[in-house]
């Protein structure tokens, strides 16, 4: 026990604040959007996001997501466009950039989503059209970050 403690330390503040959440969700002392922006502001948003993917396409169609949420593709039961799922593997280095962008030429994605907090995607946007935007909203004293849909146009 000793030898793992030292190669693993417990992080005893991390724990201890980790168990109250979920405890007050199953009592009932605490809803949904609190217990998920416990772990991440973002966990709000990204259903929202899922939705309405799922809602606009069909389960052939691809999208993609740039930003770093690529549990949307999971929760939305949707293809991503490319193999990179996150911002930053496909900015790492010129191979991955010309890789993602060879990627959306070829797969044609019917939605690229552009996450706010993300950094200004790198690619152009030609025969795309902004259709949507979920604003940034404030729910459970956090601010939520929104996000901008782009549909194909051709």
């Amino acid at each position: 026990v000793m030898i793992l403690l030292l190669q693993f330390p417990f992080q005893f503040t991390k724990s201890y604040l980790y168990y109250p959440n979920p405890f007050q969700f199953v009592t009932g002392q605490e809803s949904v959007e609190a217990y998920e922006a416990f772990f991440d502001s973002k966990t709000i948003r990204n259903p929202i996001v899922a939705s309405f993917i799922t809602h606009n396409t069909t389960p052939s169609d691809t999208v993609f997501i740039w930003g770093n949420s690529p549990q949307i593709y999971a929760i939305a039961q949707r293809q991503p466009a490319t193999q990179y799922t996150v911002d930053y593997h496909i900015l790492q280095n010129a191979t991955t950039m010309k890789q993602t962008k060879q990627s959306l030429a070829q797969q044609k994605p019917k939605y690229i989503i552009v996450l706010d907090d993300a950094p200004p995607l790198p690619f152009a946007l030609s025969h795309y059209i902004m259709r949507f935007s979920i604003p940034s909203f404030t729910r459970v004293n956090q601010s939520v970050p929104g996000a901008t849909i782009y549909e194909r146009s051709l």
